[in-house]
C-alpha cells in the first residue's frame, strides 16, 4: 500500500511540474512576442528617420548648388586636398598621423584614381564636404556616419571619431558596390530611396546595411547620399536590454539573425 502511494504522489508531482514548467514556457513566449513586436516598432523608427534626414540632405544639397557664389573654388580645393602616393587625393596629408586628423568636427574625403576633377565637381565636392560635416555631426548621435558619393568615384563621409574616407583603400571604386548601384538610374529609375541588404563595409570592417538616396539635378544624376547602420550596435543593443533573467536567456538563444524590412522599415527576430 506505502509502494502504492508513494508511486501515485510521485506520478502526481510529475504531471504537476510538467504543467507548470509548460504553462511557464508558454506565458514566457507570449511576453517574448510582445516584447519582440514592441522593440520591432521602437527600432522601426530609426529606418524612417534615415529617410526623413537624407531626404532633407539632398534637398539642402541641390539648393546650395544652385545657389550663385563668389567663392574660388579652385584655390579652395588646393587649399584642401593632398595628393597621395597610390593615386588618390585626400582632405589630409599622407605624411601626417591619422589620429591628427580632427573627425569629430569634420567629414573625410577621398577622390578615386585617374579621376577628371573639373570644376563643377570641385564646386559640387567642396558643398558637399561643409554639409557633410555640419548634418553629420548633428545626426552622429542616432547615426554612425553620413555621406555623399558622386558617379565619378568621390567620397565624403562623417563618421565622428573615424576618419572614414582617409582609411578608405585606393583601388575601391564606390560606383561598382551595392550601396551605391542600387540608387544609380540603370537600377532605380523611380529615383526612390533603398536599402541595401546586410554586408560587411571594407573600409571599417563591420555588418551593417545602407540607407541611399539618389540625388538628380534635372536628369543628371550628381550621386548618393546615404547612412549606414551597424548591425553589430542593433543586436548588441537588443540582447543586453534589460529583461528577467528567465527571459533574456530565452531570447539570446532565440535569436539566430535580424532581418531588415526594407520596405516597412521594421525588422523582425526569428
Amino acid at each position: 500500500m506505502a509502494l502504492r502511494v508513494t508511486v501515485v504522489v510521485l506520478v502526481s508531482a510529475g504531471v504537476s511540474y510538467i504543467h507548470v514548467i509548460s504553462r511557464l514556457e508558454a506565458q514566457t513566449k507570449i511576453q517574448l512576442e510582445k516584447y519582440i513586436r514592441g522593440r520591432g516598432e521602437q527600432e522601426s523608427g530609426i529606418f524612417q528617420l534615415a529617410q526623413d534626414n537624407l531626404t532633407l540632405l539632398r534637398d539642402r544639397l541641390l539648393q546650395e548648388l544652385k545657389q550663385p557664389t563668389n567663392i574660388d573654388f579652385q584655390a579652395e580645393f588646393e587649399r584642401q586636398y593632398f595628393s597621395w602616393n597610390d593615386g588618390t587625393k585626400r582632405n589630409f596629408p599622407q605624411n601626417r598621423p591619422l589620429k591628427d586628423f580632427d573627425s569629430s568636427r569634420y567629414s573625410s574625403s577621398f577622390i578615386g584614381r585617374n579621376v577628371q576633377i573639373t570644376k563643377e565637381l570641385k564646386r559640387r565636392l567642396l558643398t558637399a564636404n561643409t554639409l557633410i560635416s555640419a548634418y553629420g555631426a548633428a545626426w552622429s548621435n542616432r547615426f554612425v556616419d553620413t555621406y555623399f558619393l558622386t558617379p565619378e568615384n568621390v567620397g565624403i563621409n562623417y563618421w565622428k571619431g573615424v576618419p572614414f574616407a582617409l582609411q578608405t583603400p585606393p583601388d575601391l571604386y564606390n560606383p561598382k558596390e551595392e550601396y551605391f548601384y542600387i540608387a544609380d538610374p540603370h537600377h532605380n529609375p523611380s529615383r526612390s530611396m533603398k536599402w541595401t541588404g546586410v554586408y560587411l563595409d571594407p573600409t571599417i570592417n563591420l555588418w551593417m546595411v545602407s540607407a541611399i538616396v539618389p540625388v538628380y539635378d534635372g536628369d543628371r544624376f550628381l550621386g548618393i547620399v546615404g547612412h549606414d547602420v551597424v548591425l553589430t550596435q542593433l543586436m548588441e543593443h537588443t540582447i543586453q536590454d534589460q529583461l528577467p533573467v528567465n527571459q533574456k536567456v530565452f531570447l539570446q538563444r532565440a535569436i539566430a539573425k535580424i532581418l531588415i524590412c526594407f520596405d516597412t522599415y521594421k525588422y523582425t527576430i526569428i
